[in-house]
């Protein structure tokens, strides 16, 4: 199954969020699925970093980049 992160479950699922319930947890993980990210997505967390309102428990640049599979 192709899946297409939106950015809070992209965030969610990086940053170990208990709000991101277990079964969307195991669709990422499946080996399966194809996980891919938009890139409205990163325009969004990049803006959002810029301008202060997104701070990340990893680096921005350990992200995933737009269009491509997650793993």
């Amino acid at each position: 199954m192709n899946v297409l992160l939106d950015t809070h479950t992209l965030l969610w699922y990086f940053e170990n969020n208990r709000k991101l319930p277990g079964k969307i947890i195991s669709i990422i993980d499946s080996t399966s699925n194809d996980v891919f990210l938009s890139d409205a997505s990163v325009f969004e967390m990049a803006i959002k970093i810029s301008i202060g309102k997104l701070q990340l428990s990893i680096p921005f640049s350990n992200l995933p980049y737009a269009g491509c599979l997650l793993r």
